[in-house]
């Protein structure tokens, strides 16, 4: 089967007008680019700033006419469908890499991130210092919770309370989202298989406080008839669980 050739010849160099500019309008173009990309990934105005100024320098762009040799410009005449404004400049394949990585740790430490921040933010886990404020914190929570008397004054006010204090009503609690507290201190345990399993036990204790608090809205309406104290002595045990299960934890980071 004959192949019917193209009634026109397509270039080999798209025009540069299109895409990347040099000098002042380029950089621009580029800043409004990389713009875009902050609000939308939520880096830092710093961050945005140097990978701006560091992918001015390290995309290949084309060369202005008055900056080619002669034998370049001869070159270009040879072929007669690319313009002479729209030579690329040749740029080792193998410096690119590393244009884009000094651009990272540059816009890194802008930004005043380690490496592992940055990770963690990407991953939409807290960084490791807010993380270890967070657990120190759930601990301390929970052991107030864990206590029988200062228990009874927060199940006084319903199970919906309960569920404040343990982070799965409102905000408020430093319990609210703890596994990725946890998930983002996870390198700092010695044994992380032990340590996941420990983790899995205190989230699946939160979540039978969770379930009993929430029975107790509903329990004298419900077909069982089953008083709300009920729940709450069940919810009780459920926290006098996790804050064993939190020391534990708290030993495997070297926190306790």
């Amino acid at each position: 089967m004959a192949i019917t050739p193209l009634p026109f010849e397509l270039p080999t160099v798209l025009p540069r007008r299109r895409f990347w500019h040099t000098g002042r309008k380029g950089f621009l173009f580029k800043l409004r680019f990389l713009s875009v990309l902050t609000l939308a990934s939520g880096l830092s105005t710093a961050t945005l700033l140097v990978s701006s100024v560091s992918l001015a320098y390290s995309l290949p762009l084309a060369t202005p006419a008055s900056r080619r040799s002669a034998s370049a410009k001869a070159a270009e005449a040879s072929v007669p469908h690319i313009a002479p404004c729209q030579a690329p400049r040749r740029v080792p394949a193998a410096s690119l890499p590393r244009s884009f990585v000094r651009m990272g740790l540059s816009s890194l430490l802008l930004a005043g991130l380690d490496g592992r921040a940055a990770i963690a933010s990407v991953s939409g886990l807290p960084s490791p210092k807010d993380a270890r404020q967070q657990v120190l914190a759930a601990a301390r929570k929970l052991g107030e919770l864990a206590d029988a008397e200062k228990y009874a004054k927060v199940a006084a006010a319903g199970g919906d309370n309960i569920r404040r204090e343990i982070g799965t009503v409102g905000t408020s609690s430093p319990l609210f989202d703890i596994d990725k507290a946890f998930k983002a201190l996870a390198e700092e345990a010695d044994d992380a298989e032990a340590y996941f399993e420990e983790l899995e036990k205190l989230l699946k204790a939160l979540s039978g406080t969770e379930a009993d608090a929430y029975s107790s809205l509903f329990a004298l309406n419900s077909a069982a008839n089953v008083p709300p104290e009920v729940y709450i002595k069940k919810a009780f045990k459920e926290l006098e669980e996790a804050n064993t299960i939190v020391k534990g934890l708290l030993a495997m980071l070297k926190l306790g």
